[in-house]
């Protein structure tokens, strides 16, 4: 039970933008003019060229939380679960950010998607799902930073 709470609290943030998302989703069906888009080929083609910045970002984070786990305080935490909040938000941020890049890619080269509104209300939908994860995988980033720096400077290296 107190385990429980313990995960919860700790992936509290990837939790909370988990239901802004599925808001996101749920008011591009239901309420269609949610998103006002001109779905031409300049919008996918935008999309495509942010989702790919922003998937090379998340990737580069992927990277780091991965080269960060090789310090000693790194596999504490991860023992003690502190960092599958971390994992969490960087996993969901590329996942997200691929599903907005396919729908963009499926607006730009399937001619019945080309001027389909709800292809691209679903890829800037996803790409904005994917901007907030990145937001808080940045934020996770930081605050391991501020972990392992406190580590180094109580050591008795």
């Amino acid at each position: 039970m107190v385990e429980g709470w313990v995960t919860f609290r700790r992936n509290i943030v990837n939790f909370l933008l988990a239901l802004v998302s599925l808001s996101i989703l749920i008011g591009v069906l239901i309420k269609p003019d949610l998103f006002m888009i001109n779905p031409n080929k300049d919008f996918h083609k935008d999309i495509i060229t942010l989702s790919s910045v922003f998937g090379g970002f998340s990737f580069t984070t992927y990277g780091i939380i991965i080269g960060l786990s090789s310090h000693k305080i790194m596999r504490t935490l991860e023992r003690m679960g502190f960092t599958s909040a971390y994992y969490i938000s960087v996993s969901t941020s590329l996942i997200t950010i691929v599903i907005s890049l396919v729908c963009s890619l499926m607006g730009l080269f399937i001619t019945r998607f080309n001027e389909t509104m709800i292809i691209a209300k679903f890829e800037l939908a996803f790409f904005i799902i994917g901007v907030l994860f990145f937001i808080a995988s940045i934020i996770n980033v930081l605050d391991m930073q501020k972990v392992i720096r406190e580590e180094i400077r109580n050591s008795d290296d």
